[in-house]
């Protein structure tokens, strides 16, 4: 029976210094929580969470280093995951950035094509057609200026409109 409960104990005490996962959230207030499960449907982040350690008696100093010496600290798992992280991190908002650049390029172009097909549209018709100069007054299109303008409208359609 000694064992059992020698092997229960030992399970314990083991679970109980596993790290348990943490998330933070901001609720609609501003105020920032912690808790062991991600809110639902709110934006939350992964921490980890470090057991307590439990108290060891102090290790040695480290050697002192001569002056002059140029050796750094082998880094630990903790800055190698740190820095993996943090790189982690980097790619993914820089693809992130990307694809939000590609999405507005692809907005402006719809916007561009639409203008365009517009614009040709009214050009094609036989009624007046106007611009907004920087005073905010119309100017009219003259008709001997008509086809040319026609023509560049063509040809935003042709640049804006064609499928990348």
């Amino acid at each position: 029976m000694k064992p059992r409960l020698a092997l229960l104990s030992c399970l314990v005490l083991w679970a109980a210094s596993s790290p348990a996962q943490m998330y933070k959230w901001v609720d609609e207030r501003g105020v920032t929580h912690y808790s062991e499960k991600p809110p639902p449907g709110r934006k939350s982040q992964q921490i980890q969470a470090a057991p307590a350690a439990p108290a060891a008696p102090a290790a040695p100093a480290a050697p002192a280093t001569p002056p002059g010496s140029q050796t750094s600290p082998a880094p630990t798992w903790n800055d190698q995951e740190r820095d993996f992280r943090r790189r982690q991190i980097e790619r993914e908002q820089a693809a992130e950035k990307k694809q939000n650049e590609e999405r507005y390029r692809a907005a402006m172009r719809r916007e561009l094509c639409l203008d365009a097909q517009h614009t040709v549209a009214a050009l094609s018709e036989s009624r007046p057609v106007y611009s907004i100069n920087p005073k905010g007054e119309r100017e009219y299109i003259e008709d001997s200026a008509r086809p040319a303008a026609l023509q560049r409208a063509r040809q935003n359609v042709e640049t804006y409109c064609k499928p990348e």
